[in-house]
This record gives structure tokens, C-alpha cells and sequence, in this order.
């Protein structure tokens, strides 16, 4: 799976971090400016600095990140248009507005 670097304006928490199926895998889901979903991924055992650094942000917010095309399921289940992995690159730029 290729990444690409992303420049979102993030508008919107989806509400809180969830749960995945798994019970092991926390998700974020996101709304963008452009009105699309991005989904940043978590896990318990130590894998959440994406999600804790974006859910304490005051929106909106600008994300510049290493994302990913999303699976079938990913699309299915959250309408996702990018996905972003824990260990994914992010940069917060919380001063632009």
C-alpha cells in the first residue's frame, strides 16, 4: 500500500475516538473542508499520538499527512476517502485561523 502526502482543513470531529470491531483499534473520523471523511487509526497498546494530538484541537484545524487509499471496508463502513494509519506522518498547524 503507497502513501501520499494530503493537506486537509479539518472542520469536523465525528464525534468521539471509537472502537473498532476488534476492541483493540480506536478510530477518529474526521470531516474535511471539502466535505470528505478521513479516518485516523489508533491502538491500546501505545499506537494513539495521531488521535490524542487532533481530538484536543480547536477547530478547524489544518493536517498536513501521510495517507492512505482506504480499503473496501473502510469505504463501506465510514465513507472514508483517506486513512491514516497510527504510524503515519502528521502535522498540526492549529494557528492558521
Amino acid at each position: 500500500m503507497n502513501s501520499f502526502d494530503i493537506e486537509v482543513l479539518i472542520t469536523e470531529f465525528n464525534g468521539k475516538p471509537q472502537f473498532d470491531e476488534d476492541s483493540l483499534t480506536l478510530r477518529l473520523v474526521c470531516k474535511t473542508s471539502k466535505n470528505q471523511k478521513i479516518v485516523f487509526w489508533g491502538s491500546v497498546d501505545g499506537g494513539m499520538r495521531n488521535i490524542d494530538a487532533l481530538k484536543n484541537q480547536k477547530l478547524p484545524v489544518l493536517v498536513e499527512c501521510e495517507a492512505y487509499e482506504p480499503t473496501a471496508r473502510q469505504k463501506k463502513d465510514f465513507g472514508t476517502n483517506y486513512t491514516i494509519p497510527e504510524h503515519a506522518r502528521i502535522t498540526i498547524n492549529p494557528e492558521i485561523f
